[in-house]
C-alpha cells in the first residue's frame, strides 16, 4: 500500500534528504504515476496482440511464397525438360546448364603433369 511507502519516507526523511513538502508533492503525483503505468501496460498489451497478428500474417505469406516458388520451379523445370529433351550430357549429369564446372569431368581432378604449383 502507498501509505507504507510514505510512512517510510517520513520516518527516514533526514537520511533521504527530504522534507514534508517534497513528501506531500510525491503523494499528490501518485495518481499521475498510476495513470502513466496503466497506459504503458495497455500499450504493451496492444503491442503484444498486434505483433501476434503480424507474425501470423507473415508466416502465412511466407508459406504461400514458398509454395508459389516451388510450383514455379517445377513448371519451369518441366517446360525446360520438355523443350531441351536430350540436351543433358552423355553421362546423365544433373548439373545446371547455367554454371560452368570448375574442374573438367574428363580430367577427374589434378593431372600428374600439373603438380608444380
Amino acid at each position: 500500500s502507498p501509505d507504507t511507502y510514505f510512512n517510510y519516507l517520513t520516518e527516514h526523511k533526514d537520511v533521504l534528504y527530504l522534507n514534508d513538502a517534497e513528501i506531500a508533492t510525491l503523494k499528490q503525483i501518485m495518481p499521475f504515476f498510476y495513470i502513466v503505468m496503466a497506459s504503458l501496460a495497455f500499450i504493451e498489451v496492444c503491442r503484444f496482440l498486434l505483433l501476434g497478428k503480424v507474425r501470423e500474417k507473415l508466416i502465412r505469406f511466407d508459406s504461400a511464397s514458398q509454395r508459389i516458388a516451388v510450383s514455379e520451379r517445377s513448371e519451369r523445370s518441366s517446360k525446360k525438360s520438355s523443350r531441351s529433351g536430350s540436351s543433358r550430357s552423355k553421362k546423365g549429369s544433373n548439373r545446371s546448364n547455367l554454371t560452368e564446372p570448375l574442374i573438367d569431368a574428363e580430367k577427374g581432378g589434378v593431372d600428374d603433369e600439373d603438380e608444380d604449383y
